[in-house]
């Protein structure tokens, strides 16, 4: 369930389903992800489909607008855009961190509260063009270092300015699996936030690489 808080306080509710599916390892790693949403009228059916590969530049996403029954391929030149209304940018729904995308300016630790010592990192985008399609010119970023999870990060304008802060938090083990059951993206510019709750969680269950087609949003077959 999403909740998207404006300045004033007043919660807007929607509800979705992130279906998930990991194949491969390092280099071969293969993630494929389609997050859609259910509720409220207005915005059900619209989904985004992502196929991001490790290790390459440009990942292929796509946009399925309901209203339209259109889809639309989202470029890498875009990928920093808010994702239907929501403060998690495209690249944010994806789950997932593009590390060969960014350059490591210093690495140490930090103490954070409620989760102690955590590696810390300051990093920024490789590249000008980069920079302008995440939306920002750097990066801090804190990692809980047992189980190498972002837990915490901040995100920078060009002069330095603070503008956006992203949290993970309710941390607990799944199957195994380390997840964050809570996700919190806060624009400081706009003063809008958007908490993800990951209410029910499943793993190995079995999803299928044709479930993830751009036809699968077109059929609108996702409950």
């Amino acid at each position: 369930s999403l909740q998207l808080i404006n300045k004033n306080g007043y919660i807007r509710q929607r509800t979705g389903k992130i279906l998930r599916l990991s194949e491969g390892k390092g280099a071969d790693k293969l993630i494929r992800q389609i997050t859609i949403f259910l509720s409220p009228r207005n915005i059900r059916h619209v989904g985004l489909l992502s196929i991001d590969r490790e290790g390459e530049n440009e990942d292929a996403m796509w946009l399925y607008l309901a209203a339209f029954k259109k889809i639309k391929r989202i470029p890498a030149s875009k990928r920093g855009d808010n994702f239907v209304g929501t403060d998690f940018a495209y690249e944010d729904v994806k789950l997932g961190f593009e590390y060969q995308d960014y350059i490591v300016k210093s690495k140490n630790k930090r103490t954070l509260p409620k989760h102690g010592t955590v590696d810390y990192l300051e990093i920024e985008p490789k590249t000008r063009d980069l920079k302008k399609a995440l939306g920002y010119y750097s990066s801090h970023i804190y990692v809980l270092p047992n189980i190498y999870m972002i837990v915490q990060q901040d995100f920078f304008s060009k002069n330095g300015k603070l503008i956006k802060h992203f949290t993970a938090s309710n941390i607990e083990q799944i199957n195994g699996i380390w997840t964050a059951r809570i996700l919190t993206a806060h624009n400081l510019e706009t003063e809008h936030k958007t908490i993800m709750n990951l209410d029910k969680v499943r793993y190995n269950i079995g999803l299928r690489q044709s479930l993830f087609t751009k036809r699968t949003l077109l059929m609108e077959k996702i409950r």
